[in-house]
């Protein structure tokens, strides 16, 4: 839709006599109001009166014109015309042309209103109307919306002081540009245009005094930032909008402050990285629609009171990234759905979460005693974070991922299947009430990777490592400061210990005798009176 701009130009130009009754003749005559014709003629001789049609910056406008002449008792309003021409000069101004048409004029006084329909701003327009004979009216007239920078159906930004209060986006804007209103601190509220498809990146970046969001049916995308650190706003509306695809990176990034529940559309397809990251007042329930592909890592990290997250409407959500709900300390239950093909650790921190499950209808996941593994249980993916045992772990497993257990501050026992080949890193780093570790079972064990148990402070005991190990990561064991012996008697395959792989640990080391585990176990920073060949 084009917004309106009207301008008046009071233009005077001496007419001759022979014009006033040039028009008198063409008029067909009201006999109640005689200054109103009752049939208006399409005289294209008549007065400079109507509604010219053409394009503006390649856009659909109409100038319109009318005459008021103050001696006549009678005047005509002519049919629309279409030879109106617009040309853009080299100086950024616009030459508007209107009806070269004429014929000897007449006496008299014309004012003329223009109207420009054009979604262009801000423009100046060299109007030219030309009378009969070839009488011209000249003005020049500076149009736009003051304060703001509109290109086509772009709101690009402001022009002078920073805007305040309530922002107005004029109907007809489709955008919102890039970083138009980034840093406005003293805008209250944004009133959108019923035509508004896009909110382009960190368009309203630390506007901190916004403080309500109410989006229309029309939007469409909101980019990366868009609204990224408005710490004051507290109220998210997507009520209207029907047709909102996407959320982007960062858009609500940092808004902490907004309340309740966060009602999504049901047309949203992608949340992206760290979308609502940091909106810790969200509250309660969020439902996922049906039409989401994939939550972006970090998208909803540290929204720390929300409650609950429902996928049971979701069908197409193939994806969920890392991080993607960490630090969400009041969730106590999730649901995924059955469409989900690819997770990871994605509620690392949610310390009240102990209840965690998949639809039994998904192809590639399942999940057992609250810990979620690949469909074969090959692969141990992550636990819930208020799981307090790792004790039954199904025999074909052979790996545990990457961040699986990683700062459960509730598990206090695991003990490991026949079948285990690999501990991945961090998989159990900073466990701090785990206590106990059991390799007994465990004779296929390869791999204990980076940062594997590093900061479980509290494990005790002897940690027996099986005859199969053949590597230990760097700072594996860091900081586990409570374990009083580990035996590496039967390792004679140990090949790599890594740097600093026991750091801070007391623990004395059980070596076998020629083995050579000694000297590495000195490269890798152990001191040489807490090693014991036998």
């Amino acid at each position: 839709m084009n917004k309106k701009i009207l301008y008046v130009c009071i233009c005077t130009a001496v007419l001759f006599s022979t014009f006033a009754f040039s028009a008198c003749n063409n008029a067909a005559q009201n006999t109640e109001n005689p200054s109103v014709p009752s049939t208006p003629t399409p005289d294209p001789k008549a007065l400079i009166y109507g509604t010219y049609e053409g394009k503006f910056n390649g856009q659909p406008v109409a100038l319109i014109l009318s005459a008021t002449l103050a001696d006549f008792q009678n005047s005509v309003m002519p049919k629309k015309y279409t030879n109106i021409t617009f040309e853009k000069k080299a100086d950024e101004k616009w030459l508007i042309t209107c009806y070269k048409n004429g014929v000897t004029p007449a006496p008299g006084n014309a004012d003329a209103d223009v109207l420009i329909d054009t979604n262009e701003d801000p423009f100046t327009a060299l109007i030219t109307i030309y009378g009969m004979g070839g009488t011209q009216i000249n003005c020049e007239k500076k149009g736009g919306n003051p304060g703001l920078k509109i290109k086509g159906s772009t709101l690009k930004g402001y022009k002078g002081a920073q805007p305040s209060g309530v922002l107005t986006v004029p109907e007809g804007i489709t955008v919102i540009g890039p970083e138009a209103f980034s840093g406005c601190a003293g805008i209250s509220e944004v009133r959108f245009p019923l035509t508004l498809e896009r909110i382009d990146a960190e368009a309203f970046n630390a506007c901190t005094g916004l403080t309500a969001l109410h989006f229309p049916e029309s939007l469409k995308r909101l980019e990366d930032g868009a609204f990224n650190g408005c710490t004051g706003l507290k109220t998210l509306d997507f009520s209207k909008s029907t047709k909102l695809d996407l959320i982007e990176d960062n858009a609500f990034r940092g808004c902490e402050n907004i309340e309740g529940q966060l009602n999504l559309p049901a047309s949203v397809t992608r949340i992206g990285d760290s979308a609502f990251d940091g909106c810790e007042n969200i509250t309660g329930k969020v439902s996922f629609p049906a039409s989401l592909t994939k939550i972006g890592k970090s998208a909803f990290l540290k929204c720390k009171n929300i409650t609950e997250i429902d996928f049971s409407s979701c069908t197409k959500l193939t994806k969920i990234d890392r991080n993607a709900f960490n630090k969400c300390t009041g969730l106590t239950d999730a649901k995924l759905p059955a469409s989900l093909t690819s997770v990871g650790n994605i509620f690392t921190g949610c310390t009240k979460l102990a209840h965690l499950s998949i639809d039994p209808a998904n192809s590639a996941l399942c999940a057992e005693n609250d810990i979620v593994y690949n469909k074969e249980k090959t692969k141990l993916l992550f636990g819930a974070p208020a799981v307090t045992k790792a004790v039954a772990m199904p025999e074909n497993l052979t790996h545990i991922e990457t961040n699986a257990f990683i700062n459960n501050q509730a598990l206090t026992e695991v003990k490991f299947s026949k079948n285990l080949i690999e501990i991945g890193e961090s998989a159990f780093s900073t466990c701090k009430s785990l206590q106990t570790v059991d390799f007994s079972e465990s004779t296929k064990l390869e791999k204990i990777v980076d940062y594997a148990f590093n900061h479980s402070e509290n494990i005790t005991g002897t940690l027996v490592f099986p005859a199969s190990l053949t590597e230990i990561g760097t700072f594996a064991f860091d900081n586990c400061k409570s374990i009083t012996e580990i035996d590496l008697h039967k390792c004679t395959a140990l090949s790599t210990i890594g740097t600093q792989a026991f750091q801070n640990c007391s623990a004395r080391f059980k070596v076998k005798s020629g083995s050579g585990l000694k000297e590495k176990l000195k490269t890798s920073g152990v001191q040489e009176n807490k090693i014991d060949e036998e």
